[in-house]
């Protein structure tokens, strides 16, 4: 593993490793799956940039890309995703709330949506979207149903990031044509700090505020990151005092509400506006009339796509693999029946003077 061995030199030149004496004792002890997860925690904690090691680990994970084309030992992988949390971020708790702090505040690199089952396999697994180096995340709908449950998902989603970051680093703004916010009306009570409390039900609303977005990207892009860091993730852990909020849009039944202007300018975020932490949460009504000179096609294309009516996902690595091996078996729509004590914590940690390091006393996992 030509990777493995570049990054063992590396480090060991910046002093790590130190009880490894050759390569060969290195990857006699990093050598499978669980293993592998350890050496990610260890080069996020020392702030190594690591997509290369993040392609390394899919790979691993991948049977097809395995060189002795050996079969990933299902049961190995499923006892390690528990364990890990669905890779240590927020996981559902509908009866009752979780508070655990032990694992920091970050930007979830991957985000649940639900849960998967392994061909052959009935164990089920919780099913992931990357997230933190992607546009967002685009759910894909045909009929009134399809819409309420990926509208739900959506509330699910941005619950599960205000609960993975500092509170005073979010911001959310909706988009809802058709219902005037009510598409996402668990969000209500969520203190205007974070949630904005103007909807944009319009055309007019949509094009401005989207505009604005998009006027945004450039500034973040050469205040904050200078050419210095990747995206706003990497700066906001850098950098303990950053104010700088992530923002998220929630886009009910796109392209319900837009014209030419708004669809594009919505593709361009999408495109190009999560290094400066804009990502943009969307249902797609696929039998809603696209603006013209556009199709809703184009936006099965630049984002992690998952399509409730064929029950696949489009637009994600090993895409094929995945849709031919795995089946979405549920999808995460279901909040915590005591939301309204997540709201709470929520407010009072986005009201905190942020003196040194925002300290959240409790802070609720779903």
């Amino acid at each position: 593993m030509e990777y493995l061995e570049k990054l063992y030199h590396k480090c060991k030149e910046d002093g790590h490793f130190n009880k490894f004496n050759t390569y060969i004792e290195f990857t006699d002890y990093f050598k499978n799956i669980e293993t592998y997860r350890k050496l990610w925690d260890f080069l996020l904690t020392k702030g190594y940039k690591i997509p290369d090691f993040e392609e390394f680990l899919t790979k691993v994970m991948t049977p097809q890309a395995n060189q002795n084309n050996k079969e990933t030992n299902v049961d190995e992988l499923i006892h390690v995703v528990k364990k890990w949390g669905a890779f240590k971020q927020p996981i559902p708790a509908v009866d009752k709330i979780v508070f655990n702090e032990e694992n920091g505040l970050k930007l979830p690199d991957l985000i649940r949506f639900g849960e998967i089952n392994c061909d052959g396999n009935n164990q089920p697994i919780p099913a992931l979207l990357p997230f933190s180096k992607n546009g967002g995340i685009t759910l894909w709908t045909s009929n009134q149903e399809k819409k309420d449950i990926a509208n739900k998902m959506i509330e699910v989603l941005t619950y599960r990031l205000l609960l993975s970051i500092a509170s005073n680093q979010a911001k959310i703004y909706v988009i809802d044509n058709e219902k005037n916010g009510v598409s996402f009306s668990s969000l209500f009570g969520l203190d205007s700090k974070i949630l904005v409390p103007e909807i944009w039900d319009d055309e007019n609303e949509i094009l401005v505020g989207l505009t604005d977005l998009k006027n945004q990207v450039p500034i973040v892009l050469s205040k904050y990151l200078q050419n210095i860091y990747y995206d706003l993730a990497e700066y906001n852990e850098k950098i303990s005092h950053s104010n700088q909020p992530f923002q998220f849009v929630l886009v009910a039944n796109f392209p319900r509400g837009f014209n030419n202007e708004s669809a594009s300018k919505l593709k361009n975020l999408i495109e190009n506006g999560h290094k400066a932490g804009i990502f943009i949460l969307m249902s797609v009504d696929t039998k809603a009339k696209c603006p013209d000179y556009m199709t809703i096609d184009e936006f099965k294309t630049i984002n992690s796509v998952l399509d409730l009516n064929s029950n696949m996902v489009h637009n994600v690595p090993n895409v094929e693999y995945y849709n031919s091996k795995f089946y979405i078996s549920s999808y995460d729509t279901e909040l915590p029946k005591d939301l309204n004590s997540i709201k709470t914590n929520i407010n009072a940690a986005a009201n905190k003077v942020k003196a040194v390091k925002l300290d959240v006393t409790s802070r609720a996992y779903i």
